[in-house]
């Protein structure tokens, strides 16, 4: 959810709860262990000297660092388009280049058919809404991103509710830039099965993705590209290039798309409108925007509403959806499945996305082979990943209407790198899980009064009784 909504204009930026839970400032997340080694060598290197200056054998010859160490650079090693680092530097761990061992048995190709290869260019949603069985996620980056891979991304919807890609003509992408301390760094590893002209559909961690170095065995020339979704592709440079490849790249993305949070000036939907990109704006059939209409009517929203009020209102009415029977069918997808709040992770993200696109504010529908969320433009923040489906801590989000939630989803821990993990839909507003973090994020806890404080504090005797005393 998002809290500090009554927050005054100027205040630092607020949080929106319930997506993954937001990394440590990057300065402070991924450079203080080289500091301490690159002391640590100076201390040693000063303890060599001193026994050499009273005559004493010098038992260890003082070896420099590494000249590409930069201290102000998580990667370690020289970065090229060409050329990947040795490895980068992730909090306190380090996480070496991915090695370019044979495909896996269970790893996927991407551009062959099959389920986490697959990428939809339209979607319609379906009234299975009752639990989803175990499904396999195919781990592609480190640090890993699970359940958030984008595979699929879909920005409007049709009359019959067809979710699409609005613009799918694709701009070719530039290889190369530097690390910066505002954008988080990931390696990316996958096979691909490459053919003459034809654009392979490739994972990413999110919409602003940069492709800063690759490398491909057997050697390949490669050009990226992407749709006005931010779907991602590849394919080769060389009119001969074919059959399969593993491509090993460096990439990073805005640090602020895992750690949304509200602009700091107060705005409306209405606001959020008129400041998108025109290419940004969906139009919503008129026979959408009715039932959404009705929709947000039910929660009392509309385009005034502070911008705060209405996120917090939608994200607790679509994590109330359960996995349950599908309800009657009245003819109208949207409709059967808001009334009666019915459907797992990808039937929340359907419901969201529409409901969204017709407040005004620029919405998508992301889904990878296990997972479905969203993500939501907002001035001066950018693309924002919010997942509906994850729940309050403890208990079911209530209705808006009641109160907007504020409880913050419980934590869980990211399984072992892998080349593909088990993971099971999140169905259900009370099971599904919460995005997890990776070894790179840290959990943002609310500031509270010590524990022997707060005990001090009840026990003390009212005011008049210790004026007696």
């Amino acid at each position: 959810m998002i809290r500090g909504a009554a927050l005054a204009f100027g205040a630092p930026p607020r949080r929106i709860e319930g997506a993954m839970e937001p990394p440590a400032p990057p300065a402070a997340r991924r450079w203080p262990a080289l500091g301490v080694l690159v002391g640590a060598v100076a201390l040693g290197a000063a303890a060599v000297a001193q026994p050499a200056a009273s005559g004493r054998p010098v038992l260890h010859e003082d070896l420099p660092g590494p000249a590409t160490a930069d201290p102000a650079s998580p990667a370690i090693g020289p970065v090229a388009a060409d050329q990947n680092p040795t490895a980068l530097a992730s909090g306190d761990k380090i996480l070496p280049r991915p090695s370019e061992q044979a495909r896996s048995s269970d790893e996927p190709i991407y551009g062959r058919d099959g389920m986490a290869s697959d990428r939809a260019t339209e979607w319609r949603p379906d009234l299975d809404t009752g639990t989803d069985g175990t499904l396999r996620y195919a781990a592609v980056f480190n640090p890993d991103v699970l359940p958030f891979k984008r595979m699929t991304a879909l920005d409007a919807v049709r009359a019959d509710y067809t979710m699409e890609v609005a613009r799918r003509a694709q701009v070719d992408l530039p290889v190369g830039g530097e690390l910066r301390a505002d954008r988080d760094a990931f390696w990316g590893s996958l096979v691909l099965e490459l053919a003459p002209g034809v654009d392979v559909p490739i994972p990413s961690v999110a919409p602003d993705m940069r492709v800063l170095s690759y490398e491909t065995t057997p050697r390949t020339r490669l050009v990226f590209s992407k749709d006005g979704a931010d779907n991602f592709f590849v394919r080769g440079d060389d009119a001969g290039a074919r059959g399969q490849v593993r491509l090993v790249f460096l990439a990073d993305a805005d640090a602020g798309y895992f750690a949304p949070a509200l602009p700091t000036e107060r705005l409306t939907p209405a606001r959020v409108r008129v400041m998108a990109p025109a290419e940004l704006r969906v139009t919503v059939p008129p026979p959408v925007l009715a039932q959404a209409t009705r929709t947000l009517d039910q929660l009392a929203v509309d385009e005034r509403t502070e911008l705060g009020v209405a996120l917090n209102r939608l994200i607790g009415f679509f994590r109330a959806f359960e996995a349950k029977a599908p309800p009657p069918s009245t003819g109208d997808l949207y409709r059967d499945l808001c009334d009666h709040q019915a459907g797992v992770c990808r039937h929340r993200s359907f419901a969201f996305m529409v409901t969204a696109n017709a407040l005004g504010i620029p919405t998508r529908y992301i889904t990878n082979e296990a997972h479905a969320f969203v993500e939501l433009w907002l001035s001066r923040r950018g693309w924002q990943r919010i997942d509906p489906a994850a729940p309050r801590s403890g208990s079911r989000s209530p209705t808006p209407r009641a109160r907007p939630c504020t409880g913050r989803a419980p934590r869980i821990r990211s399984p072992s790198r892998r080349s593909t993990a088990t993971t099971t839909r999140p169905s259900t507003a009370t099971s599904a899980a919460s995005p997890p973090t990776s070894s790179r994020t840290s959990a943002r806890r609310s500031i509270k009064r010590p524990r022997a404080a707060r005990r001090r504090r009840r026990a003390r005797p009212p005011r008049r009784d210790r004026r007696r005393q």
